[in-house]
């Protein structure tokens, strides 16, 4: 490697784009290379530390105060001395024949003057310094990073331990349908596998509910999208699902409850219904033709020729009678006229 590498010119931000460069250093008078200001008084802690024998050979300001150094002293250790045992020897190997361009070596566990540890994102870069084989490192401490992604790991284990308990089934997906959740429970109902329903289009991997409503609502533009609950009926697996969605950002969640057993028995109950009312028909209508004889021959009776008060008044009561049980009749007939089917949504 040529001694006017452009050592600094490998730092970058992780998205790939510089973020400081530096012109080729030249030597001075006294044969020493010339640092860039940005090297110095980068905001990203760096070093520079020998690939026969791991020393330090510079350092700048933010990794003095990163590692609570004093410069003097920092440039008195090696690399091995900034890191707790069990990193060593992957120091080691990642360092025996490091490449000559830029390099996410990854996650480390470095440690602080005082003995604290902490996690840092290393990116490095082989170059020459003054004329020794050696390695520029970036190393920059990420502990509150990976403290707000544990967060948000825990976060999304709560939400999805609570969406396994659940008794909904549960299914989340996005923009172009594709499932991004599926819970225990949506298997059961749904009768499939969340490994071979994850990742695929809802209405590729369920075709027939493209009649469905969840399929109008998701069709609908985001921004008229609204919250709704409703019945279907799911033909082709013959269930019946109570369903609530609420449009998201990205998407949809859709919650819903097997209620087939709740329809086939009400599908009983109507049957029974049917039943009773058939047999009351038939009853009824055994008991009215024989009053309806009685009462045709009721004023027959009446007109007979020497009938007493006392007669009349008895088959007054009797036609009363009579009358007011054929009311009952009535009601019976009526009362007994079966439900209509129940409908299947």
């Amino acid at each position: 490697m040529e001694s006017g590498v452009n050592y600094l010119s490998f730092i970058k931000h992780p998205t790939g784009h510089p973020v400081m460069k530096q012109s080729p250093y030249q030597p001075s008078a006294s044969g020493q290379h010339g640092y860039s200001q940005l090297f110095c008084e980068s905001p990203a802690p760096l070093y520079i530390f020998a690939l026969d024998d791991l020393q330090f050979l510079d350092v700048n300001q933010a990794a003095l105060e990163q590692y609570g150094y004093s410069r003097e002293n920092f440039l008195k250790l090696d690399a091995t001395q900034i890191r707790p045992e069990t990193e060593i020897e992957r120091l080691r190997k990642a360092v025996r024949n490091p490449p000559f361009s830029y390099y996410d070596y990854g996650i480390w566990l470095h440690r602080h003057r005082l003995g604290q540890q902490f996690h840092v994102q290393v990116y490095g870069h082989r170059t020459l310094f003054n004329d020794r084989e050696a390695i520029l490192v970036m190393a920059n401490n990420i502990e509150q990073r990976l403290a707000a992604e544990n967060l948000l790991q825990s976060k999304t284990t709560e939400l999805e331990n609570i969406l396994e308990s659940i008794t909904d089934g549960f299914y989340a997906i996005d923009e172009q349908a594709k499932v991004t959740y599926f819970n225990r429970e949506a298997e059961r109902i749904l009768r499939c596998r969340r490994e071979d329903v994850l990742g695929r289009n809802l209405f590729e991997f369920f075709p027939e509910s493209t009649s469905s409503r969840v399929y109008q609502l998701f069709k609908l533009p985001a921004e008229q999208r609204t919250s709704a609950s409703f019945q279907e009926y799911y033909a082709p697996l013959d269930i019946s699902v109570s369903v609530h969605i609420y449009p998201k950002k990205d998407g949809l969640s859709v919650y819903f409850i097997d209620t087939t057993a709740q329809r086939e028995q009400l599908e009983k109950i109507r049957v029974q219904q049917q039943q009773l009312s058939n047999i009351s028909m038939s009853h009824s209508h055994d008991i009215r033709g024989p009053l309806s004889g009685i009462l045709g021959l009721l004023p027959l009776i009446e007109l007979k020729e020497g009938s007493s008060e006392n007669n009349l008044h008895t088959l007054a009561l009797v036609k009363q009678a009579a009358r007011e049980l054929d009311q009952v009749i009535r009601k019976i007939i009526l009362q007994a006229e079966p439900y209509p089917p129940q409908g299947q949504d």
